[in-house]
């Protein structure tokens, strides 16, 4: 606990901030001056009693280091309740103390310890005593320890160790000139106060003040020089920061804006993570009034102490030594300024601030405390020390303390606006106050509230006050606590007398009403000054906190009666003049009326084109006639806005009623059983020239229908189709319309939105058709025609009138003309149509439906497009036995559409007979070379030179944007006659057959004749001879055989002999022969060798020794240009020089 004791001198203080934080200096705002209000008790003794005390929940210690035997100083202990309820009985503490002792000049009590120094004892050197509860007997305190330095500094003239103390729990804390002790309770024996530590000054003044709060202790060295002489500063010490036991520093304070001679550390005090600092030179208000800092742990960053505030209070003066003595427990911040001259110079104050108030971390000023026996030289607040909600302040000048109960009452006035009132009304609220108490419960004995306004007593009846539990004022159930009689204005309303109590942590609500009395004059106003804290008087001591504001002003005013006359809900028929929608009356009670403005707010189905204009007219009775005055008139507004009629000046006169009706001029075109009606008016929609007060219920008007035909729609369906390129007339949407047999109807326009991914480009426009039928014909009248619109656009068809005699119906076709270049693919639809875009005159009732996702989709196609031409076949000879050989070939180019090949015809000549050709076949390739993997798509039989060669009886699909080439190709026969010929005519257009049949077919290039195709004499341009066979080659790159074929040398997959020539199997492409004894070999066209027949000298060269009676190729060799063949062996020449061989190797 801290403690604090009167000094003879006062230094600068400065503080220093291990991690600098610039927090602004935070204004206290005014607080009235509490004389004993706060004060619960006040106790006297001897010289100097007061320099110094200190407070522990219901324990207090006060020291007078002048008083008792010689000057040698005392002590005293207070317990609340001690010799009676609420009585603070006093016990005598003892000491060794001689003449001048100081035993008193610094104490300190913790629960059951209190500590007492004396620091003059044995020539200044000092010492410390320890006194416990109920030491030596029960209530008795009686002496623990008596405490001097293990190893005081005897350079140093007064080291004075006691000059503060402080203590928390079992850790005590004692200054001394230039160095600070801890000790601790049973350090080295049960109840022994053993020293634990020495911390040695590191600046000036050290010591001057301490305080301890469980782990943490705080050092004031208000001497320090860092920012100045003597600008002061602050140490944070930590129990085991460093090791064990050790009381190692964490923190050195000072904080940025302190000056020399500021004395910053002259006071300090911690409570858990809070630590208040004085400086009680610095500067607040004005320069030397003394000024406060708060700092809490953490604040900043782990284990900073950081800067949360720094507080002066708004009323300082120079020399005040605010902040000259600080204590600090929990919320609660008390701060003394014994400079004070309230009361005379030097007579002293106390300041009281709270945690958060006036905002999250702020410390907002509660009170100031000056009692009401303080006198010049008294110096009340010397020394303070607060505990929970009990503070002792001493007051040494006047060699008193004073006893403080901490409690307080918040007090707010939720405001109550302005407003106006009506005579003859009870219980009007004129003020509303909260109270809410804190510390204790709070008995409210009397009230003073303040009048103000232009009223006059024989305005009001009576003044109630109220208590309420919550928020709202019943009268039925909450408390009447009194009633006054009228007074005037400027008066003072005082409540005595009441009695109520309001609960520790409760809120009351009081609420102070008025009776408006029946003759009250219009005009005049009441309201209620903001009270102050001297007009609330309480059973206990508190202080009042919180601001009360004015109540609002209250005019009184007179009453206005209105009513409206429901009009019936009806049908009103086009081109109707001064229909009515609204009727309301006005009937001013106490004076006459000016009505200036009236707002009505329009509502319905209707269009603003349905009505012409709307009248505001005034009646003297409830009947509307061609003689009443019409007030205004308007044009037409579009349902849900507001009718405002202003500038009318028509009076009402007092006890009369008067009549306002509203009507509208109903447009020719009216209809489509549309609706308009008046919402209700609130009194806010009406204006007038004096204040009046609006009672009455005015309800909404009528709902008045336009009367029309009716005519059903529907859709008649289309369903999606294609719709080919150059169509014209192709429906999109039939809507079907029928007439009912009221009267008849002119159709004048139609919307409807396009759908799709077609481009502008592929349509030419849009029209409407009429039909009487549901079946569209090329003769049905076209309405009208647009042009053609973008995807998502409107098709607008305006500008026409197709009459519909009443009973009758009517189909409607939109169609679309298709471009002859469209984009294949792309599609057409229109979307849902809204029954707003079908216009009609007049504008009848619409029903029916039509489908919500709109028509039908509908896909455009492109015809094809073909490009013919026709590649050059070169003159060349074929062999006979040839398969596949090019006749002829057509380049098909395909554009727009995919199509399909169905036919071609093509002109063979030459000297060639039906038997040289053993079949002819029609290919589709993606290049001009016919391969292996072309796609063989019709055949033929052999016919005659100059007989047409057809290709029917197949389809072969070409897809838009692909070319592909047709070869027409021939097998040569075997025994095709030497020097015959044959070659193709050009091809003719028409020759070629497409589906569709639409198809578009063009010449891209002339068209030419094939090339001749001649048949050689002898089919054989290559022989090779072995020991018993031969082998031959053909034009066509195949080989034949015969001959002896006992090792497989004939190549046909067999061993037997032949006498003819036979094809050695599965070779084509063939350049080359050479033949040995027993086998044979031939070179490919792709540089490869291929051989069979014997092996048992590995002349095959396929890695084995085994004979074969077909090809194999020999392995590993390629880019081969020659070949030779020896009795048992091979040849190969590569085409880059080397050659290479094998087989027998026996030479």
């Amino acid at each position: 606990m801290k403690s604090m004791k009167k000094r003879k001198w006062f230094a600068g203080a400065m503080l220093w901030l291990v991690v600098m934080v610039v927090i602004p200096a935070i204004s206290v705002l005014n607080h009235p001056v509490f004389a004993d209000s706060l004060i619960e008790k006040k106790i006297t003794g001897g010289t100097e009693f007061g320099i110094s005390v200190s407070v522990s929940g219901d324990t207090a210690l006060v020291g007078a280091p002048a008083g008792g035997w010689n000057n040698s100083g005392s002590a005293y202990v207070f317990e609340r309740n001690r010799g009676g309820t609420d009585n603070w009985g006093k016990v005598s503490l003892s000491s060794d103390s001689a003449w001048a002792g100081s035993f008193g000049g610094s104490v300190s009590v913790s629960g059951d310890i209190a500590v007492v120094g004396a620091y003059s004892e044995a020539d200044y050197l000092g010492s410390v005593y320890v006194f416990g509860r109920n030491q030596g007997g029960t209530d008795n305190w009686g002496r623990v320890a008596k405490i001097t330095p293990d190893d005081p500094d005897v350079s140093v003239l007064h080291y004075q160790f006691g000059d503060s103390v402080s203590v928390s729990g079992g850790t005590l804390v004692v200054g001394a000139s230039g160095s600070v002790y801890v000790f601790g309770r049973n350090h080295g024996g049960t109840d022994n106060w053993g020293q634990i530590a020495k911390i040695v000054a590191p600046s000036d003044k050290f010591g001057v003040s301490v305080s301890v709060s469980g782990d943490i202790a705080i050092v004031g060295a208000s001497g320090d020089d860092d920012k100045g002489s003597n600008s002061g500063s602050v140490y944070v010490f930590g129990r085991n920061q460093g090791g064990t036991d050790n009381w190692g520093q964490i923190a050195k304070i000072t904080p940025d804006d302190v000056n020399k001679f500021d004395s910053f550390g002259r006071s300090v005090s911690v409570s858990g993570d809070i630590a208040v600092v004085g400086a009680n030179w610095g500067d607040g208000a004005v320069a030397y009034s003394g000024s406060v800092y708060v700092f809490g742990r953490n604040h900043g960053g782990t284990d900073n102490w950081g800067q949360v505030a720094k507080i002066t209070p708004d009323d300082g003066a120079e020399r005040d030594w605010f902040g000259s003595s600080v204590s600090v427990s929990g919320d609660i911040a008390v701060v003394g300024a014994y400079g004070n001259d309230d009361k005379g110079i030097n007579s002293g104050s106390v300041y009281v601030f709270k945690h958060n108030q006036g905002g999250t971390d702020n410390w907002g000023q509660i009170a100031k405390i000056i009692p009401d026996d303080g006198a010049e030289g008294h110096q009340f607040g010397v020394s303070v020390s607060v505990s929970g909600d009990t503070a002792v302040v001493g007051a040494n000048g006047g060699n008193s303390a004073y006893i403080l109960h901490l409690s307080s009452v918040s007090v707010d006035a939720p405001l109550v606006s302005d407003g106006f009132v009506t005579p003859d009304i009870t219980a009007h609220p004129l003020y509303h106050l909260t109270l809410s108490p804190e510390n204790t419960d709070a008995t409210l004995t009397q009230m003073t509230f303040k009048t103000n306004g232009t009223y006059k007593t024989s305005d009001i009846g009576k003044f109630q006050l109220w208590f309420s539990a919550d928020e709202t004022l019943d009268t039925a159930s909450d408390t009447k606590l009194a009633e006054v009689s009228a007074v005037g204005a400027e008066s003072s309303l005082t409540f005595s007398g009441l009695s109520k109590t309001i609960s520790d942590g409760g809120v009351g609500h009081l609420f102070l009403t008025a009776d408006i009395a029946s003759g009250a004059g219009v005009w005049r106003t009441i309201y209620i000054s903001g009270p102050s804290a001297s007009d609330m008087v309480f059973t206990e001591s508190v202080s009042i906190e919180g601001t009360l504001g004015q109540g609002g002003v209250q005019t009184i005013k007179s009453v206005l009666t209105v009513e409206s006359l429901l009009s019936s809900d009806g049908f009103v028929a086009p081109d109707t003049t001064s229909h009515p929608l609204y009727h309301l009356t006005l009937s001013p009670q106490d004076t006459d009326t000016t009505l200036t403005q009236i707002i009505f707010r329009t509502n319905g189905t209707y269009k603003t084109s349905d009505i012409s204009n709307f009248r505001l007219w005034f009646s003297a009775d409830q009947t509307l006639t061609a003689s009443d005055t019409k007030l205004a008139e308007l044009s037409a507004v579009a349902t849900g806005n507001d009718l405002s009629f202003s500038g009318l000046l028509q009076s009402i006169s007092k006890g009369s009623v008067g009549h306002l009706f509203l009507t509208a001029d109903i447009a020719s075109g009216a209809g489509g059983g549309r609706t308009i009606y008046i919402s209700g008016l609130s009194t806010s929609d009406m204006d007038f020239s004096e204040s009046v007060s609006i009672s009455g219920t005015l309800g909404q008007g009528g709902e008045q229908t336009f009367e029309s035909s009716k005519v059903t729609i529907s859709a008649h369906p289309i369903s999606g189709a294609t719709a080919l390129q150059s169509a014209s007339g192709h429906g999109l949407y039939c809507i079907k319309l029928s007439v009912g047999d009221k009267q008849g109807l002119t159709l004048t326009g139609l919307t409807v939105a396009t759908k799709g991914t077609y481009t502008e480009s592929d349509i030419t426009g849009f029209s409407l058709r009429f039909s009487e039928n549901n079946i569209l014909d090329p003769n049905d009248p076209e309405l009208n025609k647009q042009t053609a619109v973008s995807s998502g656009s409107n098709i607008k068809f305006t500008g026409f009138s197709h009459n519909l005699p009443a009973g009758s119906q009517g189909y409607f076709f939109i169609t679309a003309d298709i471009d002859a270049t469209v984009e294949n693919g792309h599609t057409l639809s229109l979307a849902a149509i809204d029954f707003d875009n079908i216009l009609f005159q007049p504008d009848p009732v619409k029903v029916g439906s039509l489908p919500a996702g709109g028509g039908e989709v509908h896909t455009l196609y492109a015809f094809p497009k073909i490009e013919v031409s026709t590649p050059e076949i070169s003159e060349a000879t074929v062999a006979q036995g040839t398969a596949d050989h090019s006749l002829y070939k057509i380049l098909l180019d395909v554009s727009g559409n995919s199509v399909a090949l169905t036919g071609l015809t093509l002109s063979p000549a030459g000297s060639y007979e039906p038997s040289d050709i053993d079949g002819l076949t029609l290919f589709a390739s993606a290049d001009e070379n016919l391969d292996k993997d072309d796609n063989l798509i019709a055949e033929a039989v052999s016919v005659s030179s100059g007989q047409d060669l057809v290709f029917k009886d197949f389809s072969h699909t070409i897809n838009k944007g692909e070319r592909i080439y047709l070869i027409a190709a021939a097998d040569i026969g075997e025994d095709a006659k030497g020097n015959h010929y044959i070659q193709i005519e050009k091809l003719e257009l028409e020759n070629l057959t497409f589906d569709p049949d639409e198809a578009v077919i063009s010449e891209k290039e002339t068209l030419v004749t094939g090339g001749v195709q001649t048949f050689p004499t002898s089919p054989y341009i290559g022989m090779a001879a072995g020991f018993y066979h031969t082998i031959a080659l053909k034009q066509n790159g195949t080989v034949w055989a015969w001959g002896n074929n006992e090792n497989g040398q004939i190549g046909d997959g067999t061993n037997e002999n032949t006498v003819i020539a036979l094809p050695v199997l599965d070779l084509t492409g063939i350049e080359e022969l050479a033949a040995g004894d027993f086998f044979s070999i031939a070179l490919k066209e792709d540089g490869t060798v291929w051989a069979w027949g014997q092996n048992d000298f590995g002349q095959l060269g396929d890695g084995t020794f085994e004979d074969r009676n077909q090809p194999v190729q020999v392995s590993g060799l390629t880019n081969v240009i020659s070949i030779a063949a020896g009795r048992a062996h091979s040849v190969a020449l590569r085409d880059d020089g080397s050659v290479w061989t094998w087989g027998v190797n026996r030479y």
